[in-house]
């Protein structure tokens, strides 16, 4: 053994027995050491020798159990700051240091670490300033050309602050006894992240690229979804350039699109941009201003989102495309800007092909995105193990954009009904499974379709000859499908929604096809069959077949005295007119 390794050796030694002396302890194994160790020592001085690799973790106990907050008083909080921004990078390597040095240029590693332990103490943190300090440590270290900084530290620390579990509120609800988030106190931390900068950080970590620094961004933009980006901070502070910057990285990240959660982070700036349009949502009307949105709806935003949709992650996409087009709502009648931006490109050719595909392209289409998943829908009892249909998807998409007037004619939606007409008929034919992707089809599909018999689209022949109605009717035909656990209410919902294009043909001047397609199905007696259980919902669905059978057999004076002054005729002629 040389002199050098001797010298190594023994540094090592003396280094390794100077920490334990400073800590007391043998072993920093577990997280309930660590939380004891943090009562005596102000800022937690484990790890001083090594990478911290505590960072990431959630303050649970061994049982998944949250332990009680451990207390922290001003003065431990405004030194957990001062560390944080006091780090020297300079002399993080042990070889040739001495302990003290070793343990004064690990200081902010040592505070992320007790921050992590600390994180449901969020009152002394902010009030000292804890979350800047965080937000200035890691600006610093995703600038360092120092390939030792450790910038993914920091960000996992601000993840860990902004945990969920940090926030209970402070009384349960009465009813459930539920103890849901403390929403000010959320709001509070992320408030002092963004006017620290936080923002800006992550615009500057969207623009690296490679594996190098896949961890950095995987832990800023998981931090990023955290925040409570419903703030006037926010509002003022979200950069435009932090929506391109993210946009181009998704576009590098094909033919993962999501892969390094760039695409979710969008996601978040728009559904955070429509929150105030939310049922039950009582705060301030808070919108991003649109220039810091428009990037997404310019050609180059459009064509990036049509190669998610090609790379089989329609649902991401779709999703994100709703709420575009819901951002910029005008009076009515007047189409919205980002919306006509949509309706105008290839989405639409993407769209339409999606909602061509047979049972098989869509397993072929997701074979490379997820595997099956288990949801719930209120519609229906139990729970589904399956895949995301994106066809539901594509279909609410589209009749999003009919909804806030992205269409100025018909002419971009005739060649819609073909592939409407053969999903819902797919969702009829032997094997087809009921749950709410099949139920989704059907709500989505046919309102498309009664919308495209009234006056505004005034496509109701090309409705008809391309067997729209037939459509409806087998659909009428097979509203229950076998092993169904749908609930009373959603099968007298789906009688509705399947009889409303019936009426918008008849309101269109085909009131002769609608009865001779009803002549020819036995629909309207077993549709009381159907809705069992609930009283209201079968008086309900007793309605719907009277109304079937009075279509059915009316005359012109009839059906213009009668019917088409009732509320179901006059739902469909709205559809077809707004």
């Amino acid at each position: 053994m040389n002199s050098n390794t001797r010298q190594k050796i023994s540094n090592d030694d003396t280094a390794t027995r100077a920490l334990r002396i400073v800590l007391q302890q043998q072993d920093l194994s577990s997280r309930l050491d660590v939380c004891e160790a943090l009562q005596q020592q102000a800022t937690s001085k484990d790890f001083a020798l090594s990478r911290p690799g505590f960072a990431t973790v959630t303050c649970r106990s061994e049982h998944g159990r949250l332990p009680k907050p451990i207390d922290v008083d001003a003065r431990l909080a405004r030194r957990l700051a001062k560390a944080l921004v006091s780090g020297d990078s300079a002399t993080r390597d042990g070889d040739g240091q001495s302990f003290s040095a070793i343990w004064a240029a690990r200081a902010a590693e040592r505070a992320c670490v007790a921050c992590c332990v600390l994180q449901r103490a969020t009152a002394p943190l902010v009030e000292a300033g804890v979350p800047a300090a965080l937000v200035y440590a890691l600006r610093c270290a995703v600038e360092a050309t120092d390939a030792r900084a450790q910038p993914e530290l920091y960000a996992a620390t601000i993840a860990a602050l902004l945990n969920y579990d940090n926030f209970p509120s402070p009384e349960p609800d009465e009813e459930t006894g539920y103890r849901g988030i403390d929403d000010a106190s959320r709001l509070e931390i992320s408030n002092q992240l963004i006017q620290a900068g936080f923002l800006q950080v992550v615009s500057t970590v969207a623009t690296t690229r490679g594996e190098e620094t896949s961890e950095l961004r995987s832990n800023v933009f998981y931090a990023f979804q955290k925040l409570t980006l419903l703030s006037w901070p926010s509002l003022y502070g979200l950069p435009a350039k932090l929506v391109s910057n993210l946009l181009e990285l998704t576009a590098a990240s094909m033919p993962d699109p999501d892969g390094e959660q760039a695409l979710t982070a969008l996601h978040t700036i728009v559904r955070t941009h429509g929150k105030s349009d939310e049922v039950g949502y009582e705060g301030p009307g808070f919108k991003f201003p649109l220039e810091t949105l428009v990037g997404l709806v310019a050609p180059r935003g459009l064509s990036i989102l049509a190669d998610v949709i090609k790379c089989g992650a329609a649902e991401p996409a779709f999703e994100l495309l709703i709420g575009l087009a819901r951002c910029d709502p005008q009076r009515k009648g007047v189409p919205s800007a980002f919306c006509r931006a949509i309706a105008e490109s290839s989405i639409i050719d993407s769209l339409l092909e999606i909602i061509s595909y047979e049972d098989e392209d869509t397993r072929a289409y997701l074979s490379s995105r997820e595997g099956n998943v288990k949801r719930i829908h209120s519609g229906f009892f139990g729970s589904f193990t399956s895949f995301h249909d994106p066809r539901p998807l594509a279909l609410d998409l589209l009749r999003t954009l009919i909804d806030f007037h992205g269409f100025g004619d018909g002419e971009r939606l005739r060649p819609a009904i073909a592939p409407i007409v053969r999903v819902l008929r797919l969702t009829c034919q032997e094997g087809a499974q009921f749950g709410p992707d099949t139920y989704n089809t059907r709500l989505h599909g046919l309102n498309i379709l009664a919308r495209l018999c009234g006056t505004k689209y005034r496509l109701s022949r090309d409705v008809l000859r391309q067997g729209g109605l037939d459509a409806a009717t087998l659909v009428l035909e097979n509203l229950k499908l076998p092993g169904s656990t749908a609930t009373p209410r959603l099968l007298r919902v789906a009688i509705h929604d399947a009889i409303v294009p019936l009426f918008a043909l008849a309101a269109a001047g085909h009131l002769a096809s609608v009865q001779a397609a009803l002549a020819a199905s036995s629909v309207q007696p077993s549709l009381t069959d159907l809705v069992t259980g609930n009283a209201q919902e079968a008086h309900y669905a007793t309605g719907y077949r009277l109304e079937l059978t009075h279509l059915k057999t009316c005359n012109a004076e009839e059906w213009a005295e009668d019917l088409l002054t009732g509320n179901i005729a006059q739902y469909a002629v709205a559809l077809g007119t707004n």
